[in-house]
């Protein structure tokens, strides 16, 4: 909202530069309300190792990353959204899909207790579920993908991304 601190009606140079102030302000409240609605975030917090990363693997593409740690590790949400679905989906074994603002989803996958349902709303770091090792897996894992536009995309250039965002 442009300010005047002039009596006779026009705008003076204070005035100017708080509104600058004011517009810039508003630009960066806008680009956190971006960077919280897009997943910059890890999904495990406990210690955990990349098992597995995104690209072709044994002749066929590997749509995300693997996080391995022990059964029952907890997993967060990595950005505000809307479960699209949480249950059993072939070769994912239990599995929650969040989607984002700017036409983003996760997956969770392999999971071994689901905490959220389809149509609820999560917050960043809220748990969504268990780690496990359900459907086509080789071990307790988290494998995680970011789909922009229903594209699989690399899942570490948004975890990598984190550190310069939060």
């Amino acid at each position: 909202t442009p300010m005047s601190f002039s009596t006779k009606g026009g705008v003076d140079a204070d005035g100017l530069r708080a509104n600058s102030i004011l517009e810039k302000l508003d630009r960066m409240n806008l680009y956190r309300i971006a960077a919280q609605k897009t997943p910059f975030a890890v999904p495990v917090k406990e210690s955990f190792r990349f098992t597995s990363g995104f690209g072709p693997r044994w002749g066929r593409m590997h749509n995300g990353t693997d996080f391995a740690a022990s059964l029952g590790t907890p997993i967060y949400s990595t950005a505000d959204g809307v479960v699209i679905h949480s249950g059993w989906s072939s070769g994912f074994g239990k599995l929650v899909k969040i989607q984002h603002e700017f036409g983003i989803q996760t997956y969770y996958a392999h999971m071994s207790k689901l905490r959220v349902k389809k149509g609820q709303r999560v917050s960043r770091g809220e748990r969504i579920g268990d780690m496990g090792t359900t459907g086509r897996s080789t071990g307790v894992h988290l494998h995680y993908e970011v789909r922009v536009g229903g594209k699989p995309v690399n899942p570490m250039t948004y975890i990598k991304a984190a550190k310069d965002v939060f």
